[in-house]
């Protein structure tokens, strides 16, 4: 599957649910996600959040793909599972919760590489001057994609950028009340901006 793929299976869940309209928080791959999302469902999306957009050249995506399109194989001795703990435990202070939770992701995907494909065979640069909506472009501090967040958001008709302090990765996590408060603040702002709006027309 495609990045395209994946945002379309997720606008037939929201029609599922009956959601026609919404914010969405993207994360990592789930940014991508969001933004054919977004571009796909022009009049349904109010807002994107983008935490970590792999705003990377082809270069640096052919780099990605051969440090990370290492397959994960079942093994009779089950050294496997040793590998995929090794690709989940990446940062030595992460807590084992988060770890173990990665582990089983890796192990109950039917293709577990599919996302990385997707990834790096996606361009979001040409895809995100055509978004309409708002856009927060949201990094922790020391993850490595925060410049490419902002350098993300600045690529927007109507964004802007924001970094989490002395943060990295899983800020839901990790830095649960300083996410939530960036992305509520964001979203109010928003109904703010487009109450005055509705103000400004009716008058």
């Amino acid at each position: 599957m495609n990045i395209r793929e994946f945002a379309s299976c997720t606008a037939e869940a929201l029609e599922g649910l009956g959601v026609s309209e919404a914010a969405v928080l993207g994360n990592h791959t789930g940014a991508l996600i969001a933004i054919e999302l977004a571009l796909a469902t022009p009049g349904s999306t109010r807002a994107l959040i983008l935490n970590g957009v792999t705003l990377w050249n082809e270069d640096e995506r052919a780099e990605m793909r051969r440090k990370l399109y290492v397959p994960i194989l079942p093994l009779a001795d089950g050294s496997h599972l040793a590998t995929a703990w090794k690709k989940a435990h990446y940062m030595s202070d992460l807590p084992l919760y988060i770890v173990q939770r990665g582990v089983v992701d890796i192990l109950k995907a039917a293709y577990p590489l599919a996302a990385d494909h997707a990834v790096f065979d996606y361009d979001p640069a040409s895809r995100l001057p055509q978004l309409d909506c708002p856009v927060l472009g949201l990094a922790g501090e020391h993850d490595p994609l925060s410049r490419r967040s902002a350098r993300a958001a600045a690529l927007c008709r109507n964004g802007i950028s924001l970094t989490i302090p002395a943060a990295r990765f899983y800020l839901a996590d990790l830095h649960t009340e300083t996410y939530a408060g960036a992305i509520l603040g964001f979203l109010a702002q928003q109904e703010n901006r487009s109450f005055s709006d509705q103000i400004a027309h009716e008058s």
